[in-house]
């Protein structure tokens, strides 16, 4: 409406103008100039009609604002939640059929990503998140042995160290009795993840890493030591207290087998503190907290 009217009002003075040049009302100088000015406002008075000032629109509140990006979000998030979800629950189905080298391979390469995912974007799981937590559980201790130990039981692990006090308490139902025999078997001694797995599954219990850096200390072999090294990074899970009271320990072994000259037992504790140490730095710290609050 504003445009329409700038523009008639530039035709009509532009029309006057034109018909005062045709009488020969002014001297042909002034004529020129006159038609040449009412020429151009009949031309241009469109186009200046357009740079009139609309009238500015209601401004959005700014709460009215951040609400919708925060639906726009809570869409987004949602989506995104199921498409992970599905993509667990595709791998959960291939969890019984790991004897196939190709099933086996797909699993261990893309289980630690999406339980990674899962829990980076939803740290309190909700009562789907935990029945998944189970049934995962469930399905390693069902299918556990020696014979694959290294597979399933790196599942564990992972699971323990993504889900927190959570697959801790599951893990009590699922498959703690089996891991805790599986140790005690000495044909477990080439066992990948054995002793990281047992230190999760007891981080309730204080004592139970303390026993655990003892018997790496003074009673695996050196095959066994070696190959079950890094599992010690799993202390730095545990709560702050308890990972303090394992590290004290390891200073006093150090400091008993300095005096006693026992150069074996040095090295071993010097080992293990510098994987816990290390893995404080290479792992994201998880609350060990009471389960159901993850």
């Amino acid at each position: 409406m504003m445009r329409s009217r700038a523009w008639s009002l530039a035709a009509l003075v532009g029309g006057v103008g034109i018909a005062m040049t045709v009488p020969g009302f002014l001297p042909p100088l002034g004529q020129s100039i006159l038609l040449g000015s009412s020429i151009g406002l009949i031309v241009v008075g469109p186009v200046r009609g357009l740079a009139i000032p609309k009238p500015s629109m209601p401004k959005q509140p700014p709460e009215d604002k951040l609400r919708g990006l925060v639906k726009a979000r809570d869409r987004e998030r949602g989506a995104q939640r199921e498409e992970i979800l599905d993509s667990f629950d595709s791998l959960l189905e291939k969890v019984e059929d790991m004897d196939d080298p190709a099933v086996k391979e797909k699993l261990v390469r893309n289980f630690d990503r999406f339980v990674g995912r899962l829990t980076a974007h939803y740290p309190e799981w909700d009562a789907e998140g935990r029945l998944r937590t189970y049934v995962l559980m469930e399905k390693i201790g069902n299918s556990l042995s020696l014979q694959n130990a290294d597979v399933y039981l790196g599942l564990a692990y992972q699971t323990l160290v993504a889900r927190g006090a959570e697959a801790t308490e599951i893990s009590h139902e699922t498959l703690n009795g089996k891991v805790r025999r599986m140790y005690l078997d000495p044909r477990s001694e080439w066992t990948r993840y054995l002793a990281g797995t047992l230190i999760l599954m007891n981080r309730e219990d204080e004592e139970y890493a303390k026993e655990m850096v003892a018997d790496a200390i003074h009673l695996w072999s050196d095959e066994r030591f070696d190959r079950s090294l890094p599992d010690f990074k799993a202390v730095r899970q545990l709560p702050d207290s308890t990972r303090r009271e394992v590290e004290d320990m390891v200073e006093k072994e150090m400091e008993k087998a300095r005096t006693a000259g026992d150069v074996g037992v040095i090295l071993r504790a010097r080992e293990i503190m510098e994987s816990i140490i290390l893995s404080r730095r290479e792992q994201p710290r998880r609350d060990a907290g009471p389960a159901g609050s993850l």
